[in-house]
């Protein structure tokens, strides 16, 4: 049986959410593997830094470490992980990984851009993955690897556009709760409103757009406030990408029995409490990546630095997630829309309103 060197490095106040990782394979972009039987990989070291909130709240940090988690189980290698609380936190321990000599260090979202660049520079011998966030001008020994997740939002504005007349025809109105507007978030936001722009001009529709950015990733009060805020202005459905942010915006939506949309996982199980309200999740399956690019680098020793467009509707690694509570009041006219949208988009008839 292989043995994994597994080690935690948790936030001391953290709330602990459920969350699922979708078992889905994706390509490999690095070079070619040699014999996995030539070498012992208990001698690798391989790091995992969260981004801001640490890995426990059910969003894209908790998806990497289950990927983490995942390759450490499968694999025969010393595995650590460390939260980070802030970006002191995420500079402080990516340097902490640098400083213990680890092979692999993969830090989670475009705040730790700066940090692992620098730190790839400075250390050209360690090999460096940046996930969920793009590093231009990056060394070789550092890959990026983006999702295009305006993808599958636009495929959420057509089903919140769709929703939000069903439910209010005069005046229909979806809304949208942000975090910064960074491109990790402003993909969300730009493939949204062009999904709602889409169902308007498919249908001679006149479903209006709101919505509000918030200051940052751990704010769950700002998050509900703004969630509050549109439902006042009209929005019956409300998409919050926010991280934990996000979590105040469906604590909103649950108490004023509207409805949303999920992000990043299906949370329906992720964040149960608010399942009833949940049309469907825009999910983000980076633990595929996390758990493939490890088994690679395993099998390779070796990293070529790049940016590589994982997450798309064709490979799965984005998509929405199943209706569950709501399985009943999609039509078959509503779902088949979906799917002739999900085709237009991958074979490049439909833009999503971003350009990546």
């Amino acid at each position: 049986m292989k043995r994994s060197h597994f080690n935690i490095v948790t936030l001391p106040h953290a709330v602990v959410f459920l969350s699922v990782g979708l078992l889905l394979l994706i390509s490999s972009p690095f070079t070619t593997a040699r014999d996995y039987e030539d070498f012992d990989s208990s001698t690798y070291k391989i790091g995992l830094v969260s981004s801001e909130g640490g890995f426990v709240f059910g969003g894209f940090n908790h998806l990497a470490f289950s990927g983490f988690e995942r390759a450490a189980q499968a694999y025969d290698f010393h595995a650590e992980s460390r939260e980070s609380a802030d970006l002191e936190d995420i500079r402080n321990n990516i340097q902490y990984f640098v400083d213990e000599g680890y092979d692999l260090i993969i830090s989670v979202g475009s705040l730790s851009q700066p940090f692992i660049v620098e730190a790839a520079r400075n250390n050209p011998d360690i090999h460096f993955a940046l996930l969920d966030g793009r590093a231009e001008d990056a060394p070789e020994n550092l890959s990026s690897f983006v999702y295009q997740v305006d993808q599958a939002a636009f495929m959420s504005g057509f089903l919140a556009a769709w929703w939000s007349r069903e439910q209010n025809g005069e005046t229909p109105v979806a809304g949208w709760v942000g975090g910064p507007p960074i491109d990790e978030i402003e993909k969300f936001r730009a493939g949204f409103e062009s999904g709602i722009a889409f169902f308007n001009e498919a249908h001679g529709a006149d479903v209006q757009v709101i919505g509000e950015h918030t200051s940052g990733f751990m704010k769950p009060e700002e998050g509900y406030a703004a969630a509050n805020r549109l439902a006042d202005a009209g929005a019956v459905v409300i998409f919050p990408f926010a991280g934990l942010t996000g979590y105040g915006a469906l604590n909103a939506v649950w108490e004023r029995q509207l409805w949303a949309i999920g992000v990043d996982t299906d949370q329906v199980y992720s964040y149960p409490a608010v399942a009833s309200q949940l049309l469907t999740s825009c999910v983000k399956n980076l633990d595929n990546t996390v758990y493939e690019l490890i088994r690679t680098f395993i099998r390779n020793g070796s990293w070529n630095g790049e940016t590589l467009v994982y997450g798309t509707l064709e490979n799965g690694d984005v998509d929405l997630a199943p209706f569950h509570y709501f399985s009943e009041h999609m039509s078959d006219e509503i779902r088949e829309e979906l799917e002739t949208i999900r085709s237009g988009i991958i074979n490049g008839a439909i833009a999503t309103g971003w350009d990546n």
